[in-house]
Formats: structure tokens, C-alpha cells, sequence
């Protein structure tokens, strides 16, 4: 995010919709009860297997 605020710049709203992400990003994890990065390696993971190649 830093690095797209630097390329294309940033304006008054830009850390109120990082603030929100971050909060979404952290809601979703509660629920989920692990981090994101986790989830997504687990579907990853999956469906590598399910096509019948390795992952990782």
C-alpha cells in the first residue's frame, strides 16, 4: 500500500481506507481463527492436490 500511496501518490482519505482494511483484514481473521496468509496457503494447497501436483 506504502508503495502505491509513493508511486501514484495519496490524499486525505487514503489512511482512513488503510485503517479499513486493516480492520477488515483483522475482523476476517478472528472468524476465521488464523491469519489470511494461512488460509490462502491452505487453499493453495488444495487445490494444487486436487490437479494432482505438489505444493511446496
Amino acid at each position: 500500500m506504502v508503495e502505491a500511496a509513493i508511486r501514484h501518490g495519496a490524499n486525505e482519505y487514503t489512511i482512513l481506507k488503510w485503517n479499513a482494511t486493516i480492520e477488515a483484514k483483522d475482523y476476517f481473521e478472528q472468524k476465521m481463527k488464523e491469519t489470511l496468509k494461512m488460509s490462502l496457503l491452505r487453499v493453495m494447497e488444495i487445490l494444487f492436490k486436487s490437479i494432482g501436483l505438489k505444493f511446496r
